[in-house]
């Protein structure tokens, strides 16, 4: 079951971290989309606006939605 502003996470491992000592780096397989957060990030930098509150608390509920969904999978 989909929804089309959430991402599908298929899957997350940790692996050791290249540059820094006994530090593991985490990892996400996530759905291929048109956009990503980091394009998101960069249109609010070039028209000098910010994500409110609201949205990014909204774009966090997603991910651990996607997250707990994924887990049941598992």
């Amino acid at each position: 079951m989909g929804h089309p502003n959430i991402v599908m996470l298929h899957d997350a491992w940790f692996e050791p971290h290249p540059n820094a000592g006994n530090a593991e780096a985490v990892y996400f397989k996530l759905e291929l989309c048109d956009g990503s957060l980091r394009d998101l990030i960069k249109r609010c930098s070039a028209s000098k606006t910010t994500l409110k509150e609201a949205q990014l608390t909204e774009i966090l509920r997603q991910v651990r939605f996607r997250w707990n969904k994924g887990s049941d999978a598992r």
